[in-house]
């Protein structure tokens, strides 16, 4: 099927035009650096042999020569090199490249050619023959260093450049305002919200979601990150300092947020087979929705709290449709329906909770009969035992997938909570009045938990079958034993699909495998999965003990249903464009810094991110990704790439031109330049390392493909 899919992307004329412009782009930064190197030796006097972008291994190239130097494009396209008469990157062919460097005097064959040999400088017997005077090794150290350096300082003047003229076309970037807190992270436990806009982070105002992420990536966990958040509804801002969180797969600590939505449909507007895509009169790209059941919504968040809200009723959509041709925008109602949650009957252990949000009912909750200084709360590492309706006295069912959706509807009332703590300790928790629930806790992350938000806590689901729904797949066709069957691995099938629906990134691919087990408390991504599962989709599980695994098809619930309808939203942009060609040079100068000391920082904490490091391919599919998202965005991509290429260029690694710089400021403070069989043995280990990085980072894209 992946094949199917490759051909498919092959034949895209599209994919061909994208990879043409990435291509492109690319070779404009590599060739910006070259140039430098090439006008800065031309300045300074020196022979230019060869101007290559890409390099030209055994022999294969496209070049031409115009004057004394070589112009062409090599057939490895991992850089370029200018090629100078007595500069030698490869440490094989310094030696041979310093002879080639010095003056070549002919044999004396008589009268005449003696006379002419001694109007000629000759080089002192006692000395090394003299250079030619247009070879990089004849020039002053100063001039050599500037043509070293000319490189970088093109490509830093080249970000400078494609940043000022982005920010005159209007630079779009997501603002740093929630979208979702993820379940059990660092930002859910200290109470940040869906809609949450950050003012500050750390030091920098107005931020962007990518300084909130800076500031994660690059600052001390241990001190964690100070906000400023301005929440909807509260009159002052407030402040919070959250220290970031270890995730399941993370390389680093993280908050655990995800930037906000728009209102706005995307280009796909929804998912097929959903009640959104089923409503009529439907819905297309660009739409706004401005209401639900005739209450206004304002943003992302807001509409999430009317669809969790009104989770089992059909709602009144009203959008707003651009107008066409100069037309007014237009206002329609839609009515959806309800999306039933798709199950397959198994009801899975309620395991211990693992974090308690803060200022949530759960983080208030008093036990009854303790004394005044015991803890308040429940505590993670609790065991649920019961939740009880304290107004009939009703026991809630304990599935850890539709506990959410109980809670939901007892929004309000007084429940009574019976945990047991530290194994043997019951603890019974009355009188806890449950929230109306604006979002609903569930992640796509392995091994990330089930949240009850109306509760304020998050959970564990254990791969124990502990229930069977009457009447459902697993009750006709599973055989399970509720209480000792564990579920090992589980598989999603879809029907089969369609050409147009296996190129739509927003259906779920033909398979997907999630590995469970006691290690792997992943049934949240199993449910989650389920959801987004085509009709006729079925789950095939392998059960510890069984030679055989048992497939059960996916059906929907006649009780519970899912809040997500199928709508598909752009996501929350904002666009900041200079008014003036000054303002368009001083915010240029802003995101040029930005970019360079971003790079710097990368490198400073490389022990802690270094699995981030990306190679050719990964550089390649991340220039096409901003390529789809349009112009500016690819221009400000090249833009980094640009000060990267400055920024590592700059280290004082021989090969690179910092080491090539280091070695000329010894020679400015000594006098005289480093030996020869020390100059070669330094490169020569300069050479492997740089081999060696570059093998090691294509390795781990081609390790990331399969991923």
């Amino acid at each position: 099927m992946e094949s199917v899919i490759l051909v498919a992307g092959l034949l895209d004329p599209q994919s061909w035009l994208n990879a043409l412009w990435v291509a492109v782009g690319l070779g404009v930064v590599i060739f910006i650096h070259e140039l430098g190197h090439f006008l800065a030796a031309k300045l300074c006097g020196v022979q230019v042999e060869k101007f290559m972008i890409g390099f030209d291994i055994g022999g294969w190239k496209l070049s031409w020569r115009w004057g004394e130097t070589e112009y062409g494009i090599g057939i490895l396209p991992l850089g370029g090199y200018v090629k100078m008469l007595g500069q030698e990157d490869n440490p094989y062919r310094i030696r041979e490249e310093m002879e080639r460097a010095r003056l070549q005097q002919e044999q004396p064959a008589g009268p005449a050619k003696e006379q002419t040999a001694s109007a000629s400088p000759r080089p002192n017997p006692d000395t090394s023959p003299a250079l030619d005077p247009r070879s990089f090794l004849a020039k002053s150290v100063p001039a050599r260093m500037l043509i070293i350096s000319a490189g970088v300082m093109m490509n830093v003047l080249l970000a400078f450049v494609l940043s000022t003229w982005a920010f005159n076309l209007g630079v779009p970037y997501p603002p740093a305002v929630v979208g979702q807190p993820v379940p059990g992270g660092a930002a859910w436990e200290a109470d940040l919200r869906p809609g949450d806009e950050i003012l500050r982070v750390n030091e920098v105002e107005n931020p962007q979601f990518r300084d909130l992420q800076h500031a994660v990536a690059f600052g001390d966990p241990e001190q964690g990150v100070k906000l400023v958040i301005r929440r909807p509804g509260l009159p002052e801002p407030f402040t919070v300092t959250i220290k970031p969180k270890r995730v399941p797969g993370a390389p680093i600590p993280l908050l655990g947020l995800t930037s906000a939505s728009d209102l706005v449909l995307a280009d796909t507007p929804v998912v097929p087979g959903t009640p959104a895509a089923d409503a009529a009169p439907g819905f297309a790209p660009g739409d706004r929705l401005v209401a639900i059941n005739d209450q206004e919504v304002k943003n992302y968040a807001d509409l999430q709290a009317a669809l969790v809200r009104h989770t089992d009723e059909t709602i009144r959509v009203e959008v707003e449709r651009p107008g066409t041709r100069g037309q007014a925008p237009q206002r329609l109602t839609v009515r959806v329906a309800p999306n039933r949650m798709r199950r397959v009957g198994l009801v899975m252990a309620l395991g211990e909770i693992v974090a308690v949000r803060k200022n949530s009912p759960a983080a208030r909750a008093r036990a009854q009969g303790m004394p005044a200084d015991f803890p308040v709360g429940l505590q993670p590492g609790d065991l649920i035992l019961e939740i009880r309706n304290q107004e009939e006295q009703r026991v809630l069912e304990l599935d850890p997938v539709t506990l959410p959706e109980q809670l939901r509807r007892l929004a309000g009332k007084p429940v009574t909570v019976v945990v047991r703590r530290q194994g043997n300790q019951e603890l019974v928790f009355p009188n806890v009045v449950l929230e109306p629930p604006g979002w609903v806790d569930l992640s796509p992350s392995l091994g990330s938990p089930l949240g009850a938000p109306g509760l304020g806590i998050c959970y564990r689901v254990v791969n124990r079958i502990v229930g069977v729904v009457p009447g459902s797949p697993a009750a006709r066709n599973g055989g399970f034993v509720p209480g000792k069957d564990e579920i090992t691995q589980a598989r999603i099938l879809q029907p089969e699909m369609s050409e147009a629906q296996q190129k739509n990134p927003w259906l779920p691919p033909p398979e997907v495998t999630i590995p469970l087990g006691k290690e792997n408390p992943n049934w949240p991504q199993v449910f989650l999965a389920m959801q987004e599962s085509l009709p006729g989709a079925k789950l095939v599980l392998e059960v510890q003990g069984r030679e055989e695994p048992v497939e059960l098809e996916i059906e929907e619930s006649a009780q519970w249903y899912y809040f997500q309808r199928g709508f598909i939203f752009r996501p929350l942009q904002y666009v900041r464009q200079a008014t003036s060609f000054g303002e368009s040079l001083r915010l240029g100068a802003q995101e040029t810094w930005q970019q360079l000391t971003v790079v710097i920082r990368f490198l400073q904490n490389i022990r802690r991110l270094g699995g981030q490091i990306g190679g050719p391919i990964t550089i390649f599919r991340q220039a096409a990704v901003h390529v789809e998202r349009g112009f500016v965005d690819f221009i400000l991509f090249l833009a980094l790439l640009s000060a990267n290429l400055a920024v590592l260029n700059s280290l004082p690694i021989p090969v690179l031109d910092g080491g090539h710089f280091v070695f000329l400021l010894y020679e400015g403070i000594r006098g005289k330049p480093v030996s020869e069989r020390v100059y070669i043995a330094i490169t020569l280990l300069g050479f492997f390392f740089i081999v060696g990085l570059i093998l090691l980072v294509t390795v781990m894209d081609i390790s990331r493909l399969f991923q």
